[in-house]
Order: C-alpha cells, then sequence, then structure tokens
C-alpha cells in the first residue's frame, strides 16, 4: 500500500480513536475544526490561513456565548503525523447547541463554505442537515458539492486557485 495513504489512514484512525475516548472519558462533545482543502496537499500556506480563520472564528464565538472548551489535538500529535491543519475542541455545553453554532458560522461567514465543523458526541456526527444547515455547495458553481465532487465538474487547479484567491483576502 502507498506510504502516503498509509499515514493517512492511521491519522484517521487515531483521530477517531481519540474523539471516542474524549467523549467516552469526560461525556462532552468533541468539535473538529478544520476546512474543506481539496487535493493531496492540505498544508500549504494559504491552508493555514484559511484555517487559522475557522479557528479564529469558532474561539470567538464560543467564547461570545460564554462557553468552556479546551484543546485534546495534543494528544492526537502524540499518537500520529497530523496531515492538516485542524484542532480538536472538548466543549463543556450541549452538543446540539455546538452543533446549530456551527452550522449558523457555516451558513452566514463569508468564508463558511471552506470552514469544516464536525461535532461529535457518543452517538456520532451530529448533521448538519438536522440542525437547519443546507448541503453543502460546490465553491465555484452552488450545485451540491458532491455532485460536482463525484463527476469532476472542476479541475483541482480550479478549486485550488479559488481558495488561494480567498486566502489572499485575510
Amino acid at each position: 500500500m502507498n506510504e502516503n495513504l498509509m499515514a493517512l489512514l492511521n491519522y484517521r484512525d487515531a483521530k477517531a480513536a481519540l474523539i471516542s475516548e474524549q467523549i467516552n472519558k469526560y461525556g462532552k462533545p468533541i468539535i473538529a475544526i478544520r476546512c474543506n482543502i481539496p487535493g493531496p496537499e492540505k498544508k500549504a500556506p494559504w491552508a493555514e490561513k484559511l484555517y487559522k480563520e475557522a479557528l479564529e472564528t469558532v474561539e470567538s464565538a464560543l467564547e461570545r456565548e460564554n462557553i468552556a472548551y479546551v484543546s485534546v489535538l495534543e494528544v492526537l500529535s502524540d499518537r500520529t503525523i497530523i496531515p492538516e491543519y485542524i484542532q480538536l475542541f472538548k466543549v463543556d455545553a450541549d452538543a446540539r447547541t455546538i452543533k446549530s453554532l456551527c452550522v449558523q458560522i457555516e451558513e452566514l461567514h463569508p468564508l463558511g463554505r471552506i470552514f469544516d465543523l464536525d461535532v461529535y458526541t457518543h452517538l456520532g456526527t451530529l448533521s448538519r442537515i438536522e440542525y437547519g444547515g443546507s448541503d453543502r455547495l460546490c465553491y465555484l458553481c452552488d450545485n451540491r458539492a458532491f455532485e460536482c465532487a463525484r463527476s469532476r465538474e472542476h479541475s483541482l487547479e480550479e478549486l485550488i486557485q479559488f481558495l488561494i484567491l480567498k486566502a489572499e483576502t485575510l
């Protein structure tokens, strides 16, 4: 098996195990904060700018709502190489409240379509549709993102160029 693919699978397994452990140990939801970056290169400088905007936006929203949170990412970095910009917060609030807040950010922030804010509970990941969100839309044409991805409607280069231009606005 390809070494990069093996590393990615190890990362995903380690992330899932950590999230499950934290939820089982503390009974609190976990927010995964990342960006939807297509292609194999997830740690480009422009991707970091987009990620930092997502992170700062979530932190500000949590603080505005007086919701306590703590990072658990250092535990993951002790277990595996992390191939993307991501933050994991254990959050001291009801998961439904957190998911609604995350959906609001994704729907209303100018870059929210790029943000990927997942909320995990002991039941799994909460769906954005159930909390007022719509299907994710394509960055380029406003069709449903999964349809464009499945049909390869846009080239990787077009998508990356769009994201680079968005990052340059920050």
